[in-house]
């Protein structure tokens, strides 16, 4: 598994070449917070998708699914102006789509750090 992961952020720093073969997740997997369980959802999934194609838009998707939570306006409104990554979100996979969504949202003010030590996720959003 680690080899797949390792060729998923080798492929998802060379992002820009492949952008257009990515599939589209909405990685809501299970319902969240109250809300009606949708399933998942894949959309531009090709016979010639590889795994790692689908890995990225999986990536993508999860980190959508939490900007969709909590959008970068309401960092800007609450005048957060740092986020500290933690485990996997420092990751490439997960790293350069975080930097997309947040220049998408003309939120590219906010600052990333990622944290020296790995901690859980709960205490990183504490942070």
């Amino acid at each position: 598994m680690s080899r797949i992961l390792a060729e998923v952020d080798r492929a998802s720093a060379q992002l820009e070449d492949t952008a257009e073969r990515i599939p589209r997740v909405n990685a809501l997997f299970t319902s969240e917070r109250g809300s009606e369980d949708k399933g998942v959802e894949v959309q531009g999934l090709k016979t010639d998708t590889t795994l790692i194609e689908m890995l990225i838009g999986v990536c993508r998707g999860v980190i959508n699914n939490l900007f969709a939570l909590v959008p970068p306006e309401l960092f800007v409104s609450y005048g957060v102006k740092k986020l500290f990554l933690v485990g996997s979100a420092k990751q490439d996979r997960f790293l350069v789509h975080i930097k997309k969504y947040l220049k998408e949202h003309n939120a590219c003010n906010i600052e990333l750090h990622l944290a020296e030590t790995d901690t859980s996720a709960a205490y990183g959003i504490a942070l």
